[in-house]
């Protein structure tokens, strides 16, 4: 892993086959309610709370698919519109 100032500043994974920008910082140019980020490498993105992450890496397959998998130990709570 490395972080780049060029070309789009962001957080870079080497993996076997490429490497691609995981993590990307969004400039927020119009006012000063705060910047933005992206989290994605084209590849399967897996979010979770707890030891989950660990667990559903573990079990799927790893490969290119554009799949996101969200869990979590317990309740996973989303809140719109605060």
């Amino acid at each position: 892993m490395y972080i780049c100032g060029e070309d789009g500043r962001g957080i870079y994974y080497a993996g076997t086959n490429a490497t691609y920008r995981m993590i990307r910082f969004i400039d927020n140019i119009v006012d000063t309610y705060g910047n933005g980020i992206s989290i994605g490498g084209g590849g399967q993105t897996v979010i979770g709370g707890g030891e989950s992450a660990d667990t559903m890496v573990s079990s799927l397959s790893n490969n290119g698919t554009e799949i996101m998998y969200i869990g979590n130990d317990g309740d996973v709570n989303i809140f719109p519109n605060l």
